[in-house]
This record gives C-alpha cells, structure tokens and sequence, in this order.
C-alpha cells in the first residue's frame, strides 16, 4: 500500500474530503513536478506518511494535472498542505519542514474535538 496516493480527478477529491467525516485526519499535498523542495523533500514525506498512517491518511495532487482543485483550494505555493476533518480544512501548511509537518499533524490528532469545535468559526488557519 503506497504511504501517499495521488488524486487526480476532482470528484475523487470531493468523495475524499467528504470522508474526513469518519473523524480520521487527511493531509493533501499540493506539488509540481518541477517543484525543488517537493523533489528534495518527496522522500522523507513517503517515510513520515508510512510513520502517521494511523492517525491521518496522506494524498497528493499535481497542481499542474488538477488546476481546477489548485485554483478551488486558492494553493500559490508549493508545496502546500491542506488539512482535513470533518469535511473541512483545518489548517493550511505552507512549505513546512519535516518536523512541522510532523508537530502540526500530532497537533491536530491530539486536539480534534477542539479543532472541530475551533473551526466552525474560522474555516482554516495558515501556517507558514
């Protein structure tokens, strides 16, 4: 089973975010191809994904395959993470580093009930 799946259509995405309703965290990856920190970092994020699958699911799109979604979720920089629950973002995570990604993510499993009750006032924060 592959750590990160991609996501290449917009519906799938749309059944995907939907899902976060079960109360399980998604993380989606927005990159490019041409993306350096994507290519210099892409390994390590496999390696954390396989680390965290028990607490979120990972996913990718390619911003230039998927330009729709991009523009939907208003990315203009990569690589950007979206973070999901109960049906909405939560948290948008610019260029993070590893260690980042990876406190955010413990973050927001450890607090879910209190992102939830968070973000219906606020749809998402931006980290940087």
């Amino acid at each position: 089973m592959l750590a990160i799946k991609d996501i290449s259509t917009q519906s799938e995405y749309e059944s995907l975010v939907d899902e976060t309703n079960s109360g399980k965290i998604m993380i989606v990856m927005f990159y490019a191809n041409w993306c350096g920190p994507y290519k210099a970092s892409i390994s390590q994020i496999s390696k954390l994904a396989s680390e965290l699958e028990d607490k979120c699911y990972f996913y990718k799109i390619n911003v230039t395959e998927n330009e729709e979604i991009t523009r939907l979720c208003q990315i203009i920089i990569l690589p950007t993470y979206l973070v999901y629950m109960g049906g909405k973002v939560i948290d948008m995570i610019v260029a993070p580093g590893l260690e980042k990604l990876r406190n955010k993510i413990d973050y927001h499993h450890k607090h879910t009930k209190r992102t939830q009750k968070y973000n219906n006032a606020n749809p998402y924060t931006i980290t940087y």
